[in-house]
């Protein structure tokens, strides 16, 4: 029953909002830290919540060891600046 639970995807189930906020919250509390020389903090945590959330939905597992991967790859890949949503003008004028 329990690898039912955790190994099954139900992908009408994933609150992607919730993992985006979660993701979020801990990028912030725990990967920020770690870049403190960092100006781009909110923006790199923004980039690793959204790409969590996305790749979760995508495929869903309840799985604490598999959403920890999930953040590692979103971690790194968000690392990169290129890698970020670009800002709209009009964000970047106020």
């Amino acid at each position: 029953i329990l690898s039912d639970i955790t190994l099954a995807r139900p992908v009408a189930c994933a609150n992607t909002e919730m993992v985006a906020g979660d993701s979020y919250t801990a990028c912030m509390t725990q990967a920020a830290p770690l870049r403190f020389l960092a100006k781009d903090n909110e923006e790199y945590c923004e980039c690793v919540s959204n790409k969590v959330a996305r790749d979760f939905t995508k495929a869903p597992l309840m799985s604490p060891s598999y959403v920890r991967g999930l953040t590692y790859e979103s971690l790194l890949y968000c690392d990169a600046p290129e890698n970020r949503p670009k800002k709209s003008a009009a964000k970047n004028a106020n």
